[in-house]
């Protein structure tokens, strides 16, 4: 699998928020994360603006999530609409592309729509390989 020009730039200047990069430079297509906390931040745009947006921090990664929309109405659909009920609970992110106006086909993380396997489930079903 060749690496895409944006993983390299990503690599190349690191950043505290997970992206579609982060997944495909360790060749995963998705990664399951227990959401350790939700909070709303005030976060810089480009072009200097300031937006509130919400962030999800997990237990298996320092890395944050900012969520858009899609992604939060994914999770409202799975666990509820208050984020405080997030908290704990298991959701697989995966990457995929997305349009930004003109911009096509740009890098993106999506929340998938259905609840994870529990642990167990999933460390008999490795054991079993």
């Amino acid at each position: 699998m060749s690496i895409p020009a944006f993983v390299g730039d990503e690599l190349m200047c690191p950043s505290d928020y997970l992206g579609a990069a982060d997944l495909m430079a360790k060749g995963r297509e998705e990664a399951t994360l227990t959401i350790a906390s939700v909070q709303m931040l005030d976060l810089m745009m480009q072009g200097g603006k300031t937006n509130r947006k919400a962030v999800l921090m997990f237990k298996e990664t320092p890395k944050k999530m900012v969520l858009n929309k899609t992604n939060i109405n994914t999770l409202v659909s799975l666990y509820g609409c208050k984020g405080e009920d997030w908290i704990g609970k298991r959701i697989t992110v995966y990457h995929t592309t997305t349009n930004v106006g003109a911009k096509k086909n740009q890098p993106c993380l999506r929340v998938r729509p259905v609840v994870p396997a529990a642990k167990q489930a999933q460390q008999a079903q490795t054991e079993n390989k």
